[in-house]
């Protein structure tokens, strides 16, 4: 009897772990609902003509009024669009002076706060505090597998705002519910001072 369970065991570990090569990754999770369930806080706008809208979990929104502080399980999603463009290929702007959205991109970028992480939950060996990073195909919700060592880094350099660039729009959000923006001239994933 002992010795099935044992094989058992062994079976249920070997199915639950994938094909031979496939990655086993528990880490930050696509959140399907981003769209209906999450507050858009922020737009950026991007020198190279693309659109950043930022959500918020209601979690950490109600945390971070309540406490001033985003809390344990806090997730931060970034939609990606490229601007609309005229025909001349120059991005089209809106009535006040912001680019028009074009085209969605597939990427979808996500950030997860939380306090129980396990080293195999990462993609990296760098990390930025409490956070930690994923890539989504948008459409399908299927993880892209994509090297997330620059997201850890690069949000290094944010430390004293928790690990974030957009923590000043979301306190402002957080105050007055009106979703911010900002415009950007660096390009791709540079940082905004």
């Amino acid at each position: 009897m002992r010795t099935w369970i044992i094989l058992a065991l062994l079976l249920l570990a070997a199915c639950s772990a994938g094909e031979p090569g496939e990655q086993s990754y528990d880490g930050v999770s696509y959140p399907a609902d981003y769209a209906t369930t999450y507050t858009h806080y922020a737009t950026v706008d991007r020198g190279d003509g693309t659109i950043r809208d930022l959500y918020i979990s209601p979690r950490a929104l109600q945390g971070l009024r309540s406490s001033g502080r985003l809390p344990h399980d806090s997730v931060l999603v970034i939609e990606l669009w490229q601007a609309a463009l005229d025909e001349q290929g120059e991005p089209l702007l809106d009535a006040a002076g912001r680019l028009r959205k074009g085209a969605m991109q597939d990427t979808l970028h996500v950030s997860h706060k939380r306090m129980d992480w396990d080293e195999e939950d990462f993609t990296s060996a760098a990390r930025a505090g409490n956070w930690n990073f994923g890539s989504f195909d948008r459409a399908s919700g299927a993880m892209i597998d994509e090297n997330l060592t620059a997201c850890f880094n690069c949000h290094q350099a944010s430390s004293r705002s928790d690990f974030l660039y957009s923590a000043q729009e979301l306190a402002r959000f957080a105050m007055s519910d009106t979703t911010q923006y900002f415009y950007c001239e660096l390009s791709r994933r540079s940082p905004c001072p």
